[in-house]
């Protein structure tokens, strides 16, 4: 795609050695798409092939990836926003939206089907931006910076290709909602383990809870460090990675090798307003409910569970490294930022744990952890005061 694309602006006519080298390219790719993976794997091989078949003024193969690349637009996103729900996955396949109005729109082909696109890569610049802090992609299941454009230079080759960014909103944020005021922002992860037919990418992550103060960054998530059969690859997977509740050594879903998720709990998404952010986790026999409110005070985390008899919890809240804290019974303090929490009842102590701010990138953190037993049902509340 990248020599295409450099051929096209710069006029330039390729020596037959690289037209050779992609037509072998395109022949093998036809016959090797990653239909055993398919997801973002899948889209980027339809996006080459878009380019390859247009490059070889191979009419058929031309249509018939139109048709299949309209087919998977319509399975792989909701309003945009890509169904692996992975930030970085999602900015390349913004980028792989462009790409294809980009090569549209310049040669005017597929009229009909470019109005289509335009509203979707809309939608999908929106999620892109609403899925970054101070201009970095959130970490939300599995992150990867490498070779993957930022916000703003999606929002630049966007603005080349498609023009001006104004009006650009999703309003349904259902699946990363957000509650914030002028100096904090919270933002409750509610996503399935997706797609059901390969959730490679996702995390033991449901309900989990994020946090930003001022753009700094307090109650983060643990990151993935690499994709390779690792302890760091188990624990990034895990519930215990993240800002949510474990019962017993329960995961959300079967975790069974590096990419691959057997039996997985369901989500139900609840009420999400301005003030208000709420869903459940259901996984087997467990029921987790968590409500976020707004109020004068700060926010209010509410959590309750149900899971017929005996059980231990623990509640896990990951710290930015880079803030000082102490802790006096139930009270979490931060030196810098003037923030306080109110932990739930239990037993509560701090733990070092491993932060990945990227790839094959090892930091440490400090984790709260509170446990306790409870028998049937339990509720613990979290209030954060600003």
């Amino acid at each position: 795609m990248n020599w295409i694309k450099y051929f096209q602006s710069h006029g330039i006519e390729p020596t037959e050695t690289i037209v050779h080298s992609l037509f072998i390219q395109k022949d093998f790719l036809i016959k090797y798409r990653e239909l055993h993976l398919l997801a973002n794997h899948y889209f980027k091989n339809c996006v080459a092939l878009l380019y390859l078949s247009f490059f070889f003024e191979n009419n058929k193969q031309f249509q018939w990836i139109i048709k299949e690349i309209k087919k998977q637009i319509y399975e792989q996103s909701t309003d945009g926003l890509h169904y692996e729900f992975s930030p970085t996955y999602h900015a390349i396949f913004t980028k792989d939206l462009i790409d294809i109005y980009n090569l549209l729109a310049s040669n005017n082909l597929e009229y009909e089907f470019r109005k289509e696109l335009s509203i979707v890569t809309k939608q999908a610049l929106d999620w892109a931006v609403h899925l970054t802090n101070n201009g970095q992609f959130i970490p939300i299941g599995d992150t990867n910076y490498e070779g993957c454009p930022s916000a703003s230079e999606l929002t630049e080759y966007y603005t080349q290709v498609l023009g001006a960014t104004d009006n650009i909103r999703v309003t349904d944020r259902d699946y990363f909602p957000i509650i914030e005021n002028q100096k904090t922002k919270l933002m409750l992860v509610n996503t399935p383990f997706n797609p059901t037919y390969n959730p490679a990418h996702s995390h033991c992550d449901k309900l989990s809870v994020l946090m930003w103060y001022n753009g700094t960054p307090v109650l983060v998530d643990t990151g993935n460090y690499d994709y390779e059969n690792s302890r760091e690859r188990i624990y990034a997977r895990s519930i215990s990675a993240h800002n949510t509740i474990q019962i017993d050594d329960r995961q959300q879903a079967q975790i069974w090798d590096v990419f691959k998720v057997g039996y997985r709990g369901k989500i139900k998404i609840g009420a999400n307003s301005e003030t208000e952010m709420s869903a459940s986790y259901r996984h087997k026999n467990v029921i987790h409910e968590r409500r976020i409110i707004k109020n004068k005070s700060g926010y209010d985390i509410d959590d309750s569970l149900i899971c017929h008899g005996f059980h231990q919890y623990r509640f896990y809240l990951h710290i930015n490294p880079d803030l000082l804290f102490d802790i006096s019974g139930n009270r979490l303090h931060f030196f810098d930022i003037g923030l306080c929490f109110l932990l739930p009842n239990g037993a509560v102590k701090v733990i070092q744990t491993d932060f990945y701010p990227e790839m094959y990138s090892r930091r440490l953190k400090k984790t709260i952890e509170v446990s306790g037993d409870f028998k049937n049902r339990l509720f613990l509340q979290t209030k954060i005061l600003i």
